[in-house]
């Protein structure tokens, strides 16, 4: 009998498993950025849609052409990894959504675009607001740092 035979039979025979390309989270973010995007497109062209005054092609254009470019806006969206940019998009998402409710409550169907962007910007100006006090406090972390105490 052959000895490099025998120690080949000796060993575990193991199945070699090779790491995943890519952990799962990030694929299910993309997706839910995704169908996130996609269903604000469709609401958004939905409205342009009405907006219009066209009747005709409500869900037969609006719905895929909608969903198409949400759906590219929220990959792209989905890419984000930079926490400060993740946060100026949760602003501008809360932004929009609570100002196109008041713009609807308020003026009807005209009034939720309106009322979103308006949002919107209200979102972006409070995201500013806070990256700049955050920038500020890091700063005056870092002076406080080299600045040496008194001795006694």
């Amino acid at each position: 009998m052959n000895a490099a035979g025998a120690n080949r039979r000796m060993q575990p025979q193991t199945p070699l498993r090779s790491p995943p390309l890519l952990p799962m989270a990030p694929k299910l973010m993309l997706l839910f950025w995704m169908l996130l995007g996609a269903v604000a497109g469709i609401t958004l062209a939905q409205e342009v849609w009405r907006l219009a005054g066209l009747t005709a092609g409500n869900f037969a254009i609006a719905v895929p052409v909608g969903a198409v470019g949400g759906a590219v806006g929220g990959i792209l969206v989905g890419r984000i990894t930079h926490p400060h940019l993740l946060v100026l998009v949760m602003a501008l998402l809360a932004g929009w959504s609570v100002g196109a409710l008041a713009g609807r409550l308020a003026w009807a169907e005209i009034g939720q675009i309106a009322g979103g962007f308006t949002g919107a910007l209200v979102g972006g100006l409070i995201w500013g607001a806070w990256l700049l006090r955050q920038r500020g406090d890091e700063i005056k972390g870092q002076n406080s740092a080299s600045v040496p105490g008194p001795t006694q």
